[in-house]
């Protein structure tokens, strides 16, 4: 029987807001907020694991504004309502999430924007609403007083 994760407590050395520069003048800024990491034994290792909430602000030139609308969409709505497939971006900047475990681990975390697409729905202020996929890049750096 595997023995139940354990939560470990850390301290946020860095979260930055990582930043793109969208093919359609918008600026798009997302965050990952960790909330809680744990760690296991899996074949006599530590397997640590995390769980967070991405942030994500999107400011759209007025150019691009229209009808308001306050509907919420499901995914499947947003991918129904594609207009501009596949967007161009450019990086303006990108960093690494850290952490500083209790156990005297750390950890790295980077969010990178792999794809997005502009669809033809408008949020609350009439800004066209953007469908972001994203890819979590984990690095963990055991302390040397645990080997």
């Amino acid at each position: 029987m595997a023995a139940k994760p354990k939560f470990i407590d850390f301290e946020v050395e860095q979260e930055p807001w990582n930043k793109y520069e969208l093919g359609d003048e918008t600026i798009l800024k997302t965050r990952y907020v960790l909330k809680t990491v744990t760690r296991s034994m899996v074949n006599g290792k530590n397997n640590y694991s995390g769980d967070g909430v991405p942030l994500m602000v999107i400011m759209v030139p007025g150019k691009l504004n229209g009808q308001p609308d306050n509907k919420k969409y499901s995914p499947k709505d947003l991918q129904a309502n594609i207009d501009k497939p596949d967007m161009k971006f450019r990086i303006s900047h990108e960093e690494w999430n850290e952490y500083r475990l209790d156990d005297g681990a750390t950890i790295r975390m980077k969010s990178t924007l792999t794809n997005i697409s502009r669809t033809k729905l408008r949020d609350g202020h009439g800004d066209p609403i953007y469908n972001v996929n994203t890819n979590m890049m984990i690095q963990v750096k055991e302390s040397n007083l645990d080997k």
